[in-house]
């Protein structure tokens, strides 16, 4: 008996009818039945779909083709263009993550560089609550910068890791400092090398 390419394709030894009535079935899905494809068939009695069912194989051909429907799924789901479109839209919340970190410590250089309000920040604040919620931001910020470089395929290397560069240079130099070295800093600006980045 000759072989055909697919288990699902007509068998030689299958009439036209019952390969009709067997691509029915096969189109019915992984919910299909006899009394479906009896249905869609306009049959009234099922014992020749059984007698075909049986004789041609029919629940284990639908099931390869089943399990070949579900492989070329997986296949688009993980081609490389959708991957290309799932790392975009990453990139973009990653962005929009960057955005929304950015705000608060555009706010707050904001108001140290106001002669008053802060004077009055950096009055409540000691110098190591202030180079804590600094390098909380920065870690923070260097997360997204890693999520958004990966997503766009780019390397991670080097762009201010917590295990050394100059995030912790910028730590470890400002833990030296005084308070008012901190402040004379934070209102130059001088914090932005804290923010973990190149």
């Amino acid at each position: 008996m000759p072989t055909t390419p697919h288990p699902w394709d007509r068998r030689p030894d299958e009439t036209p009818k019952s390969f009709e009535a067997f691509r029915v079935y096969l189109e019915l899905g992984p919910q299909r039945s006899m009394a479906k494809t009896m249905e869609a068939q306009g049959r009234r009695e099922k014992s020749t779909l059984e007698k075909w069912s049986s004789k041609f194989d029919w629940r284990a051909r639908a099931a390869l083709f089943d399990r070949e429907q579900a492989r070329q799924r997986d296949d688009e789901f993980f081609s490389v263009e959708r991957q290309e479109r799932r790392a975009k839209r990453h990139a973009e919340v990653a962005q929009l993550n960057g955005e929304a970190l950015a705000a608060p410590a555009r706010e707050l250089l904001r108001r140290l560089q106001d002669p008053v309000e802060g004077e009055k920040l950096l009055r409540d604040l000691t110098a190591p609550q202030l180079i804590q919620a600094v390098g909380v931001a920065a870690r923070a910020h260097h997360r997204v910068v890693l999520v958004e470089r990966l997503s766009l395929g780019m390397s991670t290397e080097n762009v201010g890791a917590a295990d050394g560069g100059p995030l912790e240079e910028a730590k470890r130099r400002a833990s030296q400092m005084s308070a008012q070295e901190v402040a004379d800093l934070a209102s130059r600006g001088g914090f932005t090398v804290l923010e973990g980045g190149a």
